[in-house]
């Protein structure tokens, strides 16, 4: 992974530490936790919208939704047509990484030979090499925070 970052990263992204996948798992893990919980919301979610709204993130290459801001699923005679909304034009490379993740899902669904985890690994490695700029700029953003909370000496106790 750190080769990964180091190659397509934007060149503010230094691969010579050993930090950089913890860095980046750091702040999915932050971004989840401070993601809104689904009961707080009006409407119930269900598995397949959560699922709808993962894909989506995971297939938009920019933050703030530029490429992608909504996949949408309508289901025609025997298959599902998914639709794909963004706050800026929708690229190709949006539509062929949604196709590829579809295709992966789909192999694992039809194969139980298939490893979840190997797939799941897959799916990361290509979101990371598509979204080089949105986790750059999401590690911005964390080193932001982080730098905020300890200028302002704010501990959390263990208890």
């Amino acid at each position: 992974m750190e080769a990964l970052l180091h190659s397509y990263g934007t060149g503010q992204l230094d691969a010579t530490s050993g930090d950089i996948a913890n860095l980046f798992y750091e702040a999915v893990i932050l971004i989840s936790i401070l993601r809104p919980s689904s009961s707080h919301s009006k409407v119930p979610r269900s598995s397949w919208h959560i699922f709808l709204d993962d894909l989506s993130w995971l297939c938009d290459t920019q933050s703030g939704g530029q490429t992608v801001t909504s996949v949408a699923a309508e289901q025609i005679s025997h298959a599902v047509r998914f639709w794909i909304s963004a706050n800026g034009r929708v690229k190709s490379r949006s539509l062929t990484h949604l196709k590829w993740i579809l295709s992966e899902l789909q192999k694992l669904a039809c194969n139980s030979d298939l490893a979840a985890g190997d797939v799941e690994v897959q799916v990361l490695d290509a979101a990371v090499h598509s979204s080089h700029e949105k986790v750059g700029d999401y590690l911005r953003k964390l080193q932001i925070h982080v730098e905020r909370v300890s200028v302002q000496g704010v501990c959390v106790e263990e208890g």
